[in-house]
This record gives C-alpha cells, sequence and structure tokens, in this order.
C-alpha cells in the first residue's frame, strides 16, 4: 500500500523551504503558507557606538561602552561581548595617550624636547 504524501509550500521569515508531509493531496491551485511569529529581540546599539568610538575618542568610547555593558545585563547578555571590547580597547588607548602625554611633560620640563 502506497502513503500519499503532499508537498507543502511553506514561507518562512528568513526563506522558502519546501515540506513534505503525509495525508491526502490539496488542490493544485492551493498553496498553504505557514509563518511563524516573529520575535522581538532587542539590540544594543550604545554597545556598537561605545566600540567604534573607542578608536577615535578614547574617554567617549569608554564611557559609552561602561553605560552599554550596564545595559547589557538588562537585555540578557545582548552586545555585552562588544561593549567589553570597547571597555579594553578605551582602556589601552587611554593608558597610552597618557603615557605619551606625561613623557612629552618630562622632556619639556627637563628641556631636552626645547
Amino acid at each position: 500500500m502506497e502513503r500519499d504524501v503532499r508537498v507543502v509550500e511553506c514561507a518562512c521569515l528568513e526563506n522558502k523551504c519546501l515540506k513534505r508531509t503525509g495525508g491526502s493531496n490539496p488542490p493544485p491551485s492551493a498553496k498553504i503558507f505557514i509563518y511563524s511569529k516573529p520575535t522581538k529581540t532587542q539590540q544594543n546599539t550604545l554597545a556598537l557606538i561605545g566600540f567604534i568610538l573607542a578608536f577615535i575618542i578614547s574617554i567617549t568610547g569608554l564611557v559609552l561602552s561602561i553605560l552599554a555593558f550596564c545595559k547589557s545585563k538588562k537585555l540578557e547578555g545582548e552586545g555585552r561581548g562588544l561593549s567589553l571590547a570597547g571597555i579594553v580597547i578605551s582602556a589601552i588607548s587611554l593608558a597610552v595617550l597618557l603615557t605619551l602625554l606625561l613623557v612629552i611633560v618630562i622632556l619639556v620640563q627637563t628641556e631636552l624636547l626645547y
């Protein structure tokens, strides 16, 4: 005994797929569309902005990355890695900048750079 198999066309949000299901065949002109309810995910755009500014304006990138890191706890970890990377890059940039500034001040005061 041969089992009836029908092909159901479904339009998912991501892509179109064909599913094989058992049962009787629908009329040839009928298409069955299955839609899933879209999940609403919040994105931490503050983390992205803080990460980008970590390379350009270190102090602003540090502040925004810290705010994004705190916000990521409320968003169940969304953007946590990006904000942590922004904090690290900003801190390293600020440390290098302050070290160079200190070296320049010392050289100017000892009149070696003048």
